[in-house]
């Protein structure tokens, strides 16, 4: 269990990502890695009692969390792949094995996020600056997805951090 966060008064705290986009070579049936994986610098400068950190991320949907991107015959539905299909993986946060995205964290969409960081302290005694950088890894289980249609499939993931 992390600890109880306090009080913050006042601050910043800023999040960027090394790689705006993320590639899959998806596999019929079973599992493609991402690459690159996703450094994620968490950055800080706070005033407060005990403050926490953390981090969530979630997709646009638990049913089309990616879409297919090609032209298709009218009135045929785009092929999708759900949020339950898609994996995180970040070895310093919460999910240290590769969890589905289908989790309601408060943040985003309903039954398609993921908890990342939960209760992380802040170093510190009341100013508290600093940053940590976690890597978050991602999948694509395909062994539950009807086959899909050879193709582009694209996808938003969002990323938030919290400290309280």
């Amino acid at each position: 269990m992390g600890p109880r966060p306090q009080y913050v008064f006042s601050g910043s705290l800023t999040i960027s990502v090394n790689t705006p986009t993320v590639n899959f070579t998806l596999v019929p049936g079973g599992t493609a890695h991402g690459s690159p994986a996703i450094d994620v610098t968490t950055t800080w400068t706070v005033f407060g009692l005990f403050p926490a950190l953390s981090l969530n991320a979630w997709l646009s949907s638990p049913t089309a969390a990616l879409s297919y991107e090609q032209r298709l015959p009218p009135g045929v539905p785009p092929p999708v792949i759900p949020s339950s299909a898609v994996l995180g993986q970040m070895t310093t946060g919460s999910p240290a094995g590769y969890t589905p995205f289908t989790q309601t964290t408060g943040a985003g969409v309903a039954g398609a996020g993921l908890s990342l960081l939960n209760n992380v302290a802040v170093p510190g005694f009341l100013n508290y600056s600093g940053s940590r950088t976690d890597v978050l890894n991602l999948e694509i289980d395909l062994s539950g997805v009807p086959t899909l249609p050879a193709g582009t499939y694209t996808g938003i993931l969002t990323l938030q951090a919290t400290i309280n």
